[in-house]
């Protein structure tokens, strides 16, 4: 698990330094660079838990309601962070040559935040083993990708197709919201 952990750090971190040095080739290659160390270390505790057959996870406490976060990987989860990963770094390996071109000196690199986050948050759905992370992580997996597709905001369809998949992704979060609500209230917990 703590491969996991550290996978997701390093995700973060290396979508922060590419933001930060966003037009230069240093911020292409750290988050490239980033987004494959961070899902070939992912894979690490997926591939574990589907040949060794035992699940791993951990908890900690923290200042929201429910008091801890819960993340677990059986087989399940683990089942689905080999396609979370495992596309993360066929998408590193493609995005830096489509991002490199073509942008007319925009801050491309910035995009690199935005794919590194959604990875994050997409092995952090799937790892979530509470309703409340299960839902921030939600969240932050379905607002990544708006920043993704209206990158190219000179087209009206990029914009258009941006907002649409906002509208509907929020929606599908709020269907999901109540669902959690009532399955809560009647559990009387919002662990998985």
């Amino acid at each position: 698990m703590p491969e996991f952990l550290t996978a997701i750090l390093l995700l973060l971190v290396s979508g922060l330094m590419a933001a930060v040095s966003s037009r230069s080739d240093i911020g292409h290659r750290v988050g490239q660079l980033g987004a494959i160390l961070g899902s070939v270390l992912g894979l690490v505790p997926a591939i574990r838990v589907l040949t060794g057959g035992r699940s791993e996870g951990v908890s900690a406490i923290w200042h929201m309601p429910g008091g801890t976060i819960h993340f677990q990987i059986d087989a399940v989860s683990a089942f689905f962070l080999l396609p979370v990963f495992g596309l993360s770094i066929v998408t590193a390996l493609y995005g830096r040559s489509y991002l490199s071109t073509g942008d007319g000196g925009r801050d491309s690199a910035r995009s690199w935040f935005h794919l590194n986050l959604l990875t994050a948050s997409m092995a952090l759905v799937v790892g979530a083993h509470d309703g409340l992370l299960f839902l921030l992580a939600w969240e932050i997996m379905a607002l990544s990708p708006f920043f993704l597709v209206i990158f190219d905001d000179r087209k009206a369809a990029s914009r258009h197709a941006a907002w649409t998949y906002l509208a509907a992704t929020h929606l599908g979060t709020a269907f999901l919201l109540v669902m959690f609500v009532l399955l809560g209230t009647l559990a009387g917990d919002l662990q998985f």
